[in-house]
């Protein structure tokens, strides 16, 4: 056998050799492995994370669309009051001899 040849010597230069390549060699494929894996990692985490937010933000924006409804609902019967009111100051400035 080729084993029973080697000498100690021999075979920690082996295991020297082995582990400055190991050394050299992981963190590349650590890095590259990362590096791949990171892009899927990240949509799954926010995903998963922003489904429930979007959710809220849906029913937010419907509110909001209510509310500008309802607003410009009020702001028009104010200004419709708003008109019968100045025309009824002005009917009794003119009546009263007050007129602008």
């Amino acid at each position: 056998m080729v084993i029973e040849m080697l000498e100690k010597s021999d075979l920690q230069q082996i295991r020297t050799i082995i582990r400055e390549e190991i050394s050299e060699q992981t963190p590349a494929i650590i890095r590259k492995e990362i590096s791949e894996q990171t892009p899927a990692i990240v949509r799954g985490i926010v995903g998963n994370e922003l489904a429930p937010i979007k959710k809220d933000l849906k029913i937010i924006k419907r509110d909001i669309s209510e509310i500008k409804k309802d607003i410009n609902m009020v702001i028009g019967v104010f200004d419709v009051k708003d008109k019968e009111l100045e025309t009824r100051v002005e009917r009794l400035e003119t009546k009263v001899g007050i007129a602008n």
